[in-house]
C-alpha cells in the first residue's frame, strides 16, 4: 500500500512537472496550492493543452472545431 502512495505521488509530481514546463515556470509544490498563482497560470490556449496531452487525430480535429466555434479571451 505504502508503494503505491509513493508511485501515486511520484507520477502526480511529475505531471505537475509537466504542467509547469509547458507554462515556462519550474514546478515548486507551495506556489502549486496557491489558487492565485494557479489562476494566473490557467491553459488558456489550445496549443497549451496540445503540448500536454497525446490527442487523437479526431481529439485534435474536435479541439480545432472548439476553438473556431468559441471566441478567445
Amino acid at each position: 500500500m505504502k508503494q503505491q502512495a509513493l508511485a501515486s505521488f511520484d507520477v502526480e509530481t511529475t505531471r505537475r512537472e509537466d504542467v509547469c514546463a509547458v507554462l515556462g515556470e519550474p514546478y515548486d509544490s507551495e506556489r502549486w496550492n496557491d489558487w492565485r498563482w494557479q489562476m494566473r497560470h490557467r491553459f488558456t490556449r489550445l496549443e497549451q493543452f496540445e503540448k500536454l496531452l497525446d490527442l487523437t487525430e479526431s481529439e485534435g480535429e474536435g479541439s480545432c472545431w472548439r476553438a473556431r466555434s468559441f471566441p478567445s479571451r
